[in-house]
């Protein structure tokens, strides 16, 4: 998904009526606040843990982050978990509203993609060989 649909997609799991983003500039009002948790989400994503090396693509690095700016920016990740940005942008966005039942929606759906990202891109724990 693109960041357009990302943002989209935030909407729908706030079940916002209406519709929108229609793009992710000029916004003001709710979807500027759909717009800004999804680039704020994946850029928290992408420093919340110290990921291996295959985690970032060229050119973008740890310090180096992608800042999603256009409607057609993707995220790097494999498409499988783009929903897990959605579902960060959501746990913020939950909590700001204090709306309980979407917290604790979000919490267990960014656990799933936190799992699968951590499965995917932890660095690999190697043991030093002992001396006997």
């Amino acid at each position: 998904m693109n960041f357009l649909q990302l943002a989209q997609r935030l909407r729908r799991e706030m079940s916002d009526t209406g519709e929108g983003p229609a793009g992710v500039t000029n916004q003001r009002g709710r979807n500027l606040e759909y717009v800004d948790a999804i680039r704020e989400a994946w850029s928290d994503i992408q420093i919340i843990r110290q990921w291996s090396d295959n985690f970032y693509v060229s050119p973008y690095s740890k310090d180096n982050l992608q800042l999603l700016q256009s409607s057609i920016d993707t995220p790097f990740i494999p498409e499988y978990l783009h929903l897990g940005i959605v579902y960060y942008a959501l746990a913020n966005k939950a909590l700001s509203q204090n709306a309980q039942e979407l917290v604790l929606k979000a919490q267990a759906e960014w656990d799933k993609y936190l799992n699968l990202l951590c499965r995917d891109y932890l660095p690999t724990a190697t043991l030093g060989q002992q001396n006997g």
